[in-house]
């Protein structure tokens, strides 16, 4: 939420359809949030909480962190046991990094993750042309996007280019 609504006054303008544009929330979700943000009491516990000085608010620093966004609009794939860290360790750490993990391959699957033992899906991901990554040259990219970022932005992220 605070990625795309960065303060409370931006997620209380926040419609249902807006919210449910998160990866991972729904319509359902989002109506939740916004019938709950529509609620005097609870705009005013928001006021109060904030004159007690606890904002709800993205921090500057937070919003410059050079990792934060370099697998943005990239869906990976994991397949295969990884050496370092689990899938769900992994996924994780993809996701920290505004990339979207999924279960199964499509045209539309940016990379494949791939670890010992890769089943199928390494030959399915062959056949539609998608790229391989390891363990180590996931970490590689990343690093290396995020310096780009940086260099190029000064500390601003950036994100990877779309699969042609």
């Amino acid at each position: 939420l605070v990625e795309r609504f960065p303060s409370a006054a931006a997620l209380q303008a926040a419609t249902p359809e807006d919210i449910a544009q998160i990866y991972g929330l729904g319509l359902e979700v989002g109506q939740a949030i916004a019938t709950w943000m529509e609620r005097v009491e609870h705009r005013t516990l928001l006021a109060d909480l904030e004159a007690l000085g606890l904002t709800l608010s993205r921090s500057q620093d937070a919003s410059r962190d050079r990792n934060a966004a370099v697998f943005a609009g990239q869906t990976f794939v994991i397949t295969g046991t990884l050496p370092q860290r689990s899938r769900s360790e992994m996924k994780t750490w993809i996701e920290a990094r505004g990339g979207k993990v999924t279960s199964s391959l499509s045209k539309k699957t940016s990379y494949l993750l791939v670890g010992a033992e890769a089943g199928s899906k390494l030959a399915k991901a062959e056949q539609l042309g998608i790229p391989k990554l390891d363990e180590p040259a996931i970490e590689h990219l990343a690093e290396e996007l995020a310096r780009t970022a940086a260099d190029a932005s000064g500390n601003e992220p950036t994100t990877i280019a779309s699969r042609q």
